[in-house]
């Protein structure tokens, strides 16, 4: 009955939470042997840990010319900007959408659009709470751009916050990706942000639920030459 109900929650722990998941279990037996209190303390975080690292299954669209969310959590700000890290100055803007994760949220993060690694860099920083704006330049992050099979090219940033103090990528220079593949995980509350060319269009509003390689947040859009009106997407 228990397993049931694990597989209708769809439960999946990310491998990266393996160790300290079967740790704190470990800890609770040795516990309930001398004190039940303990036990149940112990049960407790062990439970939270599990919930945290939770990686449900999430089927991506795999529709032409349009972007995913990389992350689960609340969109905290969308803004035009005249540069995006890692891609370079630019004669047009770029569109930043900045999306909160509270250590409620899904944290594994998935690739945004197909395509290929171009580029990956870390940078230190401090670990200011995530959702405060000067998080996006101050704080430790890892950064990919992605060129897509287009030619675009975006950048996602997976930035730490204040109870967030470990960045994990698995994704590298050179790799071939493919949109809603899971690619890391932030432990325990952070922030993510996407840069988009002006070529895309954002489909999302300040304040709306992500989820992460399902929600999408922008599509390209195209223009007749003629009267440049929209023609098609992708």
């Amino acid at each position: 009955m228990f397993f049931d109900f694990v597989r209708f929650l769809n439960f999946r722990i990310d491998r990266r939470g393996y160790i300290l998941v079967l740790s704190l279990a470990a800890v609770a037996f040795i516990s309930s042997l001398f004190s039940v209190s303990v036990f149940c303390f112990i049960a407790v975080i062990m439970v939270a840990v599990a919930l945290f690292f939770r990686d449900p299954k999430r089927v991506s669209s795999m529709e032409k010319g349009v972007v995913l969310s990389p992350s689960d959590g609340v969109i905290i700000d969308i803004s035009d900007v005249d540069f995006a890290p890692g891609i370079g100055l630019s004669s047009e803007k770029f569109s930043k959408i900045s999306i909160f994760l509270s250590l409620f949220d899904v944290h594994v993060n998935r690739i945004p659009i197909s395509g290929v690694i171009e580029s990956r860099a870390y940078q230190r920083g401090k670990f200011s709470a995530a959702f405060e704006g000067k998080a996006s330049d101050d704080n430790e992050q890892l950064r990919l751009v992605i060129k897509a099979y287009d030619g675009e090219r975006i950048a996602c940033v997976q930035i730490a916050g204040f109870i967030a103090r470990r960045i994990v990528c698995s994704a590298f220079q050179g790799d071939k990706v493919t949109m809603g593949e899971r690619y890391g995980i932030i432990c325990f509350g952070s922030r993510m942000e996407i840069y988009l060319p002006s070529s895309y269009v954002t489909r999302v509003l300040v304040g709306q639920r992500m989820v992460g390689g399902e929600t999408i947040l922008a599509e390209k859009l195209l223009y007749d030459k003629a009267d440049r009106s929209v023609i098609v997407r992708g």
